[in-house]
């Protein structure tokens, strides 16, 4: 760029900016344009509008201004994006001189720059969110789905690794839903929150100026204004919120396509998908690789990393970009991330199979029954349970050990005799049956199926109250107000 027309030069800066500066941080302040320049768009147009209605610019200036942003809002901004600018606002501004010469500068009056890109980044992180929320809701429908499929396919349960207690891959998946519709709510809060408009703040101790701040608000779409003036100009909270939900969600999930590559090994053999989610190895012609699970994982990591470099940038002090230039790129681009996989991980939930047979073989492995034998020595024949489970606990040993060769009410009988000196009648057969120990839970929230049921039924319930607050919201998010305003003043 020629010095002579760079962007700043004959006011208070006598010098052209420093080609290094140029090349880092300028360049860094014109990457998030994809994210922000459509919303950049939208705020610029509310806010003339809004300048316009309050008489604060003439009518001829303002109609040329709104035309010119029309016009410009169909440009390909690659075409105009220039480092040397500084930045996604002071390349459009020069675009727009170019378009409709000094009327482009009435653009300015009662407005910093930081407020327009403010708000362009809030609208750009409602759609988005709005997205988000309903491909969250989609996966919450697939994993209830699956969990209703397999109320009844018994499988074992794990602790450390370990088998522990009988239960259904439906209650087991489930275990995942719950806290998937907590991060729905914490997400449709957060959007709440988000929803309120920074406009006619000034400098960020409000204007002289008679600027109808509820005005442009109305326009794009937002419930409210921000009450505070120079707080909107400087939330740092709202940004740590949607990477704190982001990360909180994928690390809730992670537990689960953590497990699901163990349950889909060899050693396992109990879950399966279709080879379109899996990826071969280039030198192991064997391998069969769950790699959606993989990248979950590791997008996982990558999120964390991203929260805690969000809540540093957001302590420097205010008045201060710090805790925004980062995060125009890394808050927009983290949600598409976040859609995306979700996207792929209830493809890969609804595609999923479960090999009940081979579940079962493992699971009379694992003597599974153990704490259903020690409540049965406790209830029936009234041991404590501390000496019922040291009764069972001898049993299983004596089992892996090949003490006993099998299991039998002679051999509860003559433990329990070992153990307390008491003489019992034993019936074990129906407290060593898998499914009879599934079955019989009756405890709410329990992996017996009729509980398996009512969960989801409550889950559906509260899907279809995120499902309403998806409609209302998008419905909020097409600005139909600055479209109409728009007619009206074309007309």
């Amino acid at each position: 760029m020629d010095n002579k027309h760079a962007y700043g030069k004959g006011g208070r800066v006598k010098e052209a900016p420093d080609p290094t500066m140029i090349n880092s941080a300028y360049k860094h302040d014109c990457s998030y344009a994809d994210h922000l320049m459509p919303y950049l768009h939208k705020a610029d147009l509310a806010y003339t509008l809004m300048l316009l209605k309050q008489g604060l610019i003439p009518e001829d200036g303002g109609r040329n201004l709104i035309n010119g942003l029309l016009e410009i809002e169909q440009i390909p901004h690659e075409t105009y994006i220039d480092y040397a600018f500084g930045d996604i606002y002071n390349s459009k501004e020069v675009k727009m001189k170019s378009l409709i010469g000094k009327d482009s500068g009435w653009l300015h009056i009662g407005r910093p720059r930081r407020e327009a890109i403010n708000i362009a980044f809030l609208l750009c992180c409602r759609s988005k969110s709005i997205v988000l929320l309903e491909e969250i809701s989609s996966l919450a429908k697939s994993i209830n789905r699956k969990a209703l499929e397999h109320r009844e396919t018994i499988v074992s349960d794990y602790t450390y690794l370990q088998q522990s207690t009988p239960t259904t891959f439906g209650h087991y998946i489930m275990t995942y839903l719950f806290p998937l519709l907590r991060d729905a709510d914490r997400l449709k809060a957060y959007i709440n929150r988000l929803n309120n408009c920074p406009a006619g703040s000034g400098v960020s101790n409000g204007s002289n100026l008679n600027l109808d701040r509820e005005y442009v608000a109305e326009l794009l779409g937002f419930d409210g204004v921000i009450t505070h003036s120079r707080d909107a100009m400087w939330q740092s909270d709202l940004p740590v919120e949607i990477m704190n939900i982001i990360a909180m969600l994928f690390a809730n999930m992670n537990r689960l396509t953590d497990e699901l590559q163990y349950f889909t090994s060899l050693e396992f053999s109990i879950v399966d998908f279709p080879d379109r989610f899996a990826r071969t190895s280039v030198i192991m012609p064997n391998k069969k690789n769950p790699y959606p699970l993989a990248y979950w994982r590791g997008l996982t990591n990558h999120f964390t990393g991203r929260l805690v470099s969000v809540l540093s940038c957001s302590k420097v002090f205010s008045g201060n970009p710090d805790n925004r230039i980062f995060i125009y790129n890394d808050i927009p681009d983290s949600l598409d991330l976040a859609i995306e996989a979700i996207r792929m991980l209830s493809a890969v939930i609804d595609s999923m199979t479960v090999n009940e047979e081979k579940a079962l073989e493992q699971l009379s492995k694992g003597y599974t029954y153990a704490s259903e034998l020690s409540e049965y020595l406790t209830v029936t024949h009234r041991f404590d349970y501390s000496t019922a489970h040291k009764i069972v606990g001898q049993l299983v040993a004596g089992l892996i050990n090949q003490e006993y060769e099998v299991l039998s009410d002679a051999v509860i009988e003559q433990i329990t005799k070992e153990k307390t000196g008491t003489d019992i009648k034993s019936d074990i057969a129906y407290h060593i049956d898998f499914r009879k120990i599934v079955f019989n839970r009756k405890t709410s929230g329990s992996s017996s199926p009729s509980s398996v049921e009512a969960m989801n039924r409550l889950a559906e319930k509260e899907i279809n109250i995120t499902d309403q607050f998806i409609t209302d919201k998008k419905a909020t998010a097409r600005v139909e107000k600055l479209d109409a305003a728009l007619k009206a003043f074309k007309a």
